[in-house]
């Protein structure tokens, strides 16, 4: 567990399912909960809470939640990555209300993922996503130095549209000559 300047950062337990089943809104899709065939497909309840159930993290990620100091879940983090490429990792920051990606809280959540990254898995770099509407997380993520890799173009089609998705991308920093 983390306990911070502004937030706390625990694993995830299967209280936190009604939590995180509040983030599958097919009206506003989050890219990070889009499947492998990049579409939204809302679990139920007991689908959520037998996933949260299972302990055996095969190394593809541990899904944090992310707490207020009283206690309260705001959000979620992760960092997946695949077996077969241990050089990246796909930052997941999901924050219940989008106010909080701009505030001091995301930004401590988003710098705890990083250094889990970059300094405990030695990740060389990590991606994001995000689509139009999650413009609070793509402004969080510039400033913790992302730069855009471009826009995929007719990612998801929900209400009655197709919508864009960005991918961002940050590396880990150079070392100094102190390092050497």
């Amino acid at each position: 567990m983390y306990r911070g300047t502004h937030c706390i950062i625990r694993t995830i337990e299967v209280d936190d399912a009604p939590a995180l089943s509040a983030l599958y809104d097919p009206k506003r899709p989050r890219a990070a909960l889009l499947d492998a065939r990049r579409e939204l497909a809302p679990p139920t309840m007991d689908e959520l809470r037998t996933a949260l159930g299972t302990t055996a993290d095969q190394g593809l990620g541990m899904l944090h939640a992310i707490e207020d100091l009283e206690g309260r879940v705001l959000g979620f983090g992760s960092l997946r990555h695949t077996p077969k490429d241990h050089h990246f990792a796909l930052l997941s920051l999901m924050l219940l209300e989008d106010r909080d990606c701009a505030s001091p809280l995301g930004n401590e959540a988003c710098g705890f993922l990083l250094v889990e990254a970059f300094q405990h898995k030695l990740f060389s770099k990590v991606l994001a996503q995000a689509f139009e509407w999650e413009q609070s997380l793509r402004e969080l993520l510039l400033l913790r130095g992302f730069t855009s890799d471009g826009t995929q173009r007719d990612v998801l089609h929900s209400s009655g549209r197709w919508h864009n998705m960005e991918t961002l991308t940050v590396r880990r920093p150079a070392l100094g000559p102190a390092a050497a």
